[in-house]
């Protein structure tokens, strides 16, 4: 699932559109939903509480005003537990698009209700104090995103026998891109419950906190899978497989709870520590791609990455030949780099209009560079990565589109469609390759990260040759590492670091 089709153009706080399916951590209330089933822990009676049933989630956007409300309906039957609840949350957002930023900011609508109901005691949210804001940084070919939000929660015991209070502070970091994406939440709660003594009841005051680690994770895998027929048209093809994952994992220290005939009573010099977690999984999506059909490529030591990027229509399928040992253009690369990160124009279909007026009533695209007409077909993706900012020409008005990529062209690409330029070191480094002086100076920095991403290695004499073509199967092996980087190291980072590691 894409991520940026997320409230219409932009990523919600925390927040979904579908009201079946999630793209997200669902909500902000440190539970999980694999579409179907929506789980929680709540620990307002001071012991971890598994709520299990629905959660519905609407959205609506105007303008930038993006309002969500969600309903949830949870129960535990071996604890006589029932949870209601309906919150709506109101999102401003405001876009800068010189600097491709999103900023979103969050309130809570003061029409919200919550009741938790455990054997004869009632817990009603009389207050909910709620504040959060995010922000969002679009790369070319990924969404990096990163949110803080702080709560406080006040809910009455049976009406006026007791309070209990909890305070909220969470933070979210994720990414977004084609082939996968991650969001985690870290989220530390605070309660305070206090229920004074009565004729049948003997005064109950503890402390205990909790500490949770979220984590959603949508990936695909692209594998080839084999025909058994022996008297079939084609030997087999590529599977395309979506797969999402939630996890959750949550430290507690909470008071010793024992119910007793008049009531409970909590030992606050007495711990109760410990974890629990659960994890759920959507169910697996499959697509069959296309047949790669190349007959110059057999037996070609780059046969597998062609036929995986062929399978995507990344790069061109519809001749027999491939044609893998000849140099790659620019216009080819940049067309291939878009298609296998889906970075689309919004019509590749559409004939390019509107841009400069020249007639009364007449407009007409003007292409950004002299040597690129408009009704070639890689114009869509060429101007579409120029207004993405994940190119320039070789000069202020000339593209070069027929002209051979170099490798440090190449490198430099595909770096900047990830935004990682920035994990370079400051100026006057080397990187690890023999012919680090041939290394262009605007190129230094992108060989640098791109070495760190394993995407890239030196050759015999460990030289990198960054002026040289690049060839059409060295571009199909480097854009299939590259896809592989996007879809394990990213996961690895933000995932695992997080909830595996804590």
């Amino acid at each position: 699932m894409n991520l940026k089709k997320v409230f219409a153009s932009v990523l919600a706080v925390l927040m979904l559109i579908s009201s079946t399916a999630y793209a997200q951590v669902p909500g902000f209330e440190g539970g999980l939903s694999d579409g179907y089933e929506y789980k929680e822990y709540v620990f307002v009676t001071g012991q971890p509480l598994l709520m299990t049933g629905t959660l519905d989630v609407t959205s609506s956007n105007r303008s930038g005003n993006i309002r969500t409300t969600y309903r949830y309906n949870l129960t535990n039957t071996e604890k006589k537990a029932t949870l209601t609840r309906s919150y709506t949350v109101n999102t401003t957002v405001e876009e800068n698009t010189e600097k491709h930023q999103t900023i979103e900011t969050s309130a809570l609508d003061k029409n919200y209700r919550e009741t938790i109901k455990v054997g004869s005691n009632t817990y009603a949210l009389d207050d909910y104090a709620f504040s959060m804001s995010k922000v969002t940084d679009n790369k070319p070919a990924v969404d990096y995103f990163a949110g803080n939000w702080t709560g406080r929660k006040t809910y009455t015991i049976n009406k006026n026998q007791g309070k209990v209070t909890v305070d909220i502070e969470g933070k979210t970091t994720g990414y977004d891109h084609y082939w996968g994406s991650t969001e985690t939440m870290d989220v530390g709660q605070a309660v305070t419950y206090s229920m004074p003594a009565t004729d049948k009841t003997e005064k109950v005051s503890w402390n205990g906190n909790y500490h949770e680690y979220l984590s959603y994770t949508s990936e695909k895998t692209l594998d080839y899978v084999a025909n058994d027929p022996t008297w079939i048209s084609f030997k087999g093809g590529y599977l395309l497989q979506g797969k999402n994952q939630c996890t959750a994992k949550i430290d507690y220290d909470l008071p010793t709870v024992k119910t007793t005939d008049t009531g409970f009573t909590a030992n606050n010099s007495r711990r109760d520590e410990d974890s629990v977690s659960f994890t759920m999984t959507e169910p697996v999506t499959q697509e069959r791609m296309l047949i790669p059909e190349y007959r110059d490529t057999s037996g070609h030591w780059a046969e597998n990455d062609i036929g995986r990027l062929a399978s995507l229509n990344v790069l061109a399928h519809d001749t027999t030949n491939f044609y893998p040992n000849i140099p790659m253009t620019r216009a080819d690369f940049v067309m291939a780099i878009s298609k296998a990160v889906n970075m689309l124009p919004d019509s590749t279909d559409a004939k390019p209009t509107r841009t400069t007026r020249t007639g009364r009533n007449k407009t007409e695209e003007v292409s950004p560079f002299d040597d690129l007409k408009t009704d070639s077909i890689y114009y869509p993706y060429i101007k579409n990565a120029y207004d993405k900012g994940l190119i320039d020409g070789l000069s202020p008005r000339r593209f070069g589109p027929d002209e051979y990529l170099t490798r440090a062209q190449a490198v430099a690409l595909l770096v900047r469609a990830a935004g990682l330029e920035g994990l370079a070191p400051n100026y006057g480094y080397t990187t690890i390759y023999a012919d680090d002086g041939s290394i262009p100076l605007w190129a230094k920095d992108a060989v640098y990260v791109a070495s760190k991403m394993q995407i890239i290695q030196g050759d015999n004499c460990n030289r990198i040759n960054p002026d040289d073509s690049l060839t059409r199967a060295e571009a199909a092996v480097l854009i299939n590492r590259y896809i592989d980087y996007l879809k394990k190291d990213f996961q690895k980072d933000y995932k695992d670091g997080i909830i595996n590691y804590k």
